[in-house]
């Protein structure tokens, strides 16, 4: 019995589990990765690129192309739907470049989810929470492992660009928020604020869930920072700049008239309206 304690103890060491953990996610990965070659452009792929391919067929120019872009996400504005910063990006489908190129969908996905995720995670569970590297790669190994396996929509979060760019490329800039927040309140550097301004400023316009997540985590560090580490300088009321840019990205977006067209006549914000975090 000592004998076999002793195998088990020696087996099963933190950095044993850390390395059979990035092991199992890399095998978890690989039906994803190999489907990813072989990952081809749909129909709102093709909507969405018309505007910009048929301005490059004209030999309009890089400004023509963006003034055909913004057309047509203002067009959308009061026809179909408000999330304008998801509409840039809805625009900028990677088969402008070729047929071919749509692969990198998935890896945008992966760089999105995972690798902010593990920014992140990093962060919090490294910098702050002083972790040693193999829980932490057990920790990381599984949620990466959960986050691609019991997705909700796999298709649409890994594959399609469109749904992709709508949910999974804002939540992977929550993350950075995050992250940039904390780092700006301890640093002090610009750097991390411009960040988060340009971040916050996306998510306004991109798909409701994020709007809320990237709000209620941005109070989160705030009251964080200040009730529990004893933050006391100007650089945390600063972070109330970045959240009121959310803010009036997402008024804009929730303005929209074509907001009406997608929800239906009773679309509208409240509380008990789910339609706030499935738009």
């Amino acid at each position: 019995m000592k004998k076999l304690k002793d195998f088990i103890n020696k087996v099963l060491t933190m950095r044993n589990l850390a390395v059979a953990s990035i092991a199992l996610m890399v095998v978890a990965l690989l039906p994803v990765i190999m489907c990813s070659f072989h990952n081809y452009a749909t129909g709102d792929d093709f909507y969405y690129g018309a505007a910009i391919k048929q301005a490059l067929r004209d030999g309009r120019g890089f400004f023509g192309c963006i003034s055909a872009m913004w057309s047509d996400i203002v067009e959308e504005y009061f026809a179909f739907q408000g999330t304008w910063s998801s509409g840039i990006m809805f625009r900028l489908v990677p088969v402008l470049v070729s047929e071919r190129f749509y692969t990198v969908t998935t890896w945008i996905s992966f760089l999105m989810l995972l690798g902010c995720t593990w920014y992140f995670l990093h962060y919090v569970l490294i910098a702050k929470c002083k972790w040693n590297s193999a829980a932490f790669w057990i920790v990381i190994s599984i949620m990466s492992i959960c986050l691609t396996q019991w997705m909700p929509f796999p298709r649409a979060g890994l594959f399609w660009y469109t749904g992709m760019i709508h949910y999974v490329f804002p939540f992977g800039i929550t993350m950075l928020v995050f992250t940039w927040c904390f780092k700006y309140l301890e640093t002090d550097k610009i750097r991390y604020y411009v960040g988060i301004i340009l971040g916050m400023t996306y998510i306004g316009g991109a798909g409701y869930p994020e709007v809320v997540l990237a709000a209620g985590g941005v109070f989160f560090v705030f009251v964080w920072m200040a009730f529990i580490e004893k933050v006391r300088k100007k650089q945390l009321w600063l972070l109330s700049i970045p959240f009121l840019l959310e803010m009036i990205g997402f008024a804009i977006s929730a303005a929209a008239p074509g907001n009406k067209n997608r929800g239906g006549e009773d679309f509208g914000f409240s509380i008990t309206n789910p339609e706030l975090f499935t738009a």
